[in-house]
């Protein structure tokens, strides 16, 4: 069994799991149970992920606007800083988008669910 959810949380797919339970000895109900579990355990844990990116994402993504509300209060623009701020910003926005995708679709994401 702890073979099998290290499996699903690696990213094998549900008939893989499946397969390798039942080889070893369970029955079909009790490895579709199990296997049913540990899958939507998985989809929880890759949706707290894109929320955690959701979130990050959008206070980087922000980033940009603050340091252009100082440049307007100080009356002082450094345009390097503003490019390098500009592209935080940039990875902020892929990171709400690599989010989003995550909450909406999490069965799409492969890998392991420690490396979301």
């Amino acid at each position: 069994m702890f073979e099998a959810h290290a499996k699903i949380s690696w990213g094998d797919s549900p008939k893989e799991v499946l397969k390798y339970l039942m080889v070893n000895g369970f029955s079909y109900e009790d490895a579709s149970a199990f296997v049913n579990e540990s899958f939507n355990e998985r989809t929880a844990a890759i949706r707290a992920s894109g929320i955690r990116y959701i979130f990050i994402g959008s206070l980087v993504a922000f980033v940009p606007i603050g340091f252009w509300i100082i440049c307007m209060k100080t009356g002082v623009i450094y345009p390097r800083t503003l490019i390098i701020t500009i592209a935080v910003g940039l990875a902020g926005i892929g990171m709400l988008i690599k989010g989003g995708f995550m909450v909406v679709s999490p069965k799409s994401s492969s890998g392991d669910v420690a490396d979301q």
